[in-house]
Order: C-alpha cells, then structure tokens, then sequence
C-alpha cells in the first residue's frame, strides 16, 4: 500500500525546537503579525510550519513529498549528531568532525536551512511572479511564442491553477543545491558559540540564519561577512573567515544580543526558552 504523503512541513527542523523548549514540548513563541496579542506558550509541532509547504502539486492534483523526505532523512535526521560535535568544539576550542562526509553535509544542512523558509524564499517567488505574472503577461507570452489554445489560456486564468504552478516553482527552487555557494561555504571556517554568562541565551528565528557584513551586497567568502544560526539556547553556528583562527568561542552578552535582535529583526515568527526574552526581543525590533 503507497504511503501517504506528509503534509505538516517544518521549514524549522523540530529537532531544533526540541532543544528550545522550556518545558516536554511546549516553547515560548510569539508572531510579529500578533504581537499585542504577547507571548504564547505552543507545541513545537505547531509553530514554523506549513501544508504541504514542501510539496509538488502533480497534474493529477495529488502532492509528491519528495523534497520534504529529502531533508527529514539527509540533513534533519542530522541535527542530533551535529549538536553533540558543537558542544564537544566548546570544550575543546576545535570544531572536528568525525569525516569530510559529515562536514560537508553539516554544510548542505546549513545552506538549505536558510533557503527554505518562507521569510527568506518568498519575496524572491513575490517578485519573480509579479514579474512574470503581470496582466499583459499572455499577450506578450503569444507575440513571442505563438496563440495559445483557449485550454492553455484558461488554465493561466485559473487561480487556483496560478498557484499550484508558483508553488511548485518555489519547491523546485528550494530542492537546487547551489554548488558555487556550497563550495564558498566549504572554504569557509566554521565557528561555534555560546554565551560567556549562563543567565544568557539565544532564541531561534523563523528566518533561522542571520548575516553580517562589513558593507552591503559584500560577498560571501570575504573577510567580514559571517552567517550565523542558533541550534539551542547556548549554541550558535557560524560561517566566516576568521582573523583570529578560534573556532570556539564565548560571547558577551552584547553579542548575544546582536544574533538575537538580528534573528528577530528578519523574522516573522520567534520563539525560546526564557518568555521574557522572546517579549523583550519582540517589542525592541518590530
């Protein structure tokens, strides 16, 4: 019997959220769209989710989950593995992988963490839609292609329709494994973090990955530019090249403010451990 294909997709792996709940499985999240409404306490199987966000709408009308099992199985399923060598780097101020293989998948992990969610990917599908969607879009489509048949300009016609071929267009995007920036990624030294005080620690964001810059549009690989992501209360994960080769390292509490603030600046939705820091956060950058 064919399995059925899932349908609640994390673009924030719950393995990661395990490790920001306060208490079993409940976590501290607030959205930026209902912040008078305050803090709520939610199931981590509930927050940074969609339906089917992941999927492919055949033309039959039934949804192919392939990418989604794509990640579950060769980067989520990882996650645990991951945390244990970052808590390991900290005692021994050197980030050592057990292969090349697990590094560089670390590195795959890392680069679609921070593609996949909605508030990194879709102002790039917004703009690209209305670019190409636009209200003369058929008239051009036949002065360069051709008439369309009155069945092509109906299934253009057809919302419903319209957005199955955008969606679809987003999961393709987001399954394409962009070599040039793995390899950048590659090069790069990897760093992890974790507060100097242990009354200190980081939240996480539903725009997971934040960047840093020494000016705008400065490009990856250069001395200067750092991405940064949190994988629990006291770990952050980062990417630049260092002018101090530590890969291991304490932050003040300042730092930690800055990732913080940066999560919750590019985020529509974050969440914690500490319910006063997820307000405090909140109220301070939206």
């Amino acid at each position: 019997m064919a399995q059925k294909p899932s349908a609640g997709h994390h673009y924030v792996a719950q393995a990661i959220l395990s490790n920001f709940c306060f208490v079993g499985q409940s976590t501290y999240y607030i959205k930026r769209s209902k912040l008078e409404g305050g803090v709520e306490k939610r199931n981590k199987n509930s927050i940074f989710k969609r339906r089917h966000y992941n999927s492919l709408t055949l033309n039959s009308g039934k949804k192919d989950d392939s990418l989604e099992k794509f990640f579950a199985y060769q980067f989520d399923n990882y996650i645990p593995d991951f945390v244990e060598i970052f808590r390991a780097a900290l005692k021994s101020s050197s980030v050592d992988f057990p292969s090349d293989e697990l590094r560089f998948r670390f590195i795959q992990f890392f680069f679609n963490h921070m593609k996949r969610t909605p508030d990194f990917i879709e102002p790039i599908v917004q703009e690209v839609t209305e670019a190409t969607f636009h209200a003369g879009f058929l008239a051009e489509y036949e002065k360069e292609h051709g008439p369309l048949t009155d069945k092509d300009k109906a299934l253009y016609e057809d919302k419903e329709r319209l957005s199955d071929i955008v969606s679809n267009s987003r999961v393709q995007n987001i399954s394409r494994q962009s070599l040039p920036v793995l390899e950048t990624l590659f090069r790069m030294d990897i760093c992890v973090a974790t507060p100097a005080r242990s009354t200190k620690q980081f939240i996480v964001g539903s725009n997971p990955v934040v960047r840093f810059e020494n000016f705008p549009r400065q490009p990856l690989g250069q001395i200067g530019v750092e991405l940064w992501t949190t994988l629990a209360p006291d770990i952050a994960v980062g990417f630049g090249n260092l002018a101090e080769k530590k890969n291991a390292v304490q932050l003040d509490d300042t730092s930690v403010r800055k990732i913080n603030s940066e999560l919750t600046r590019r985020s529509s939705a974050i969440a914690g451990r500490s319910e006063k820091l997820v307000l405090s956060l909140a109220r301070a950058n939206w």
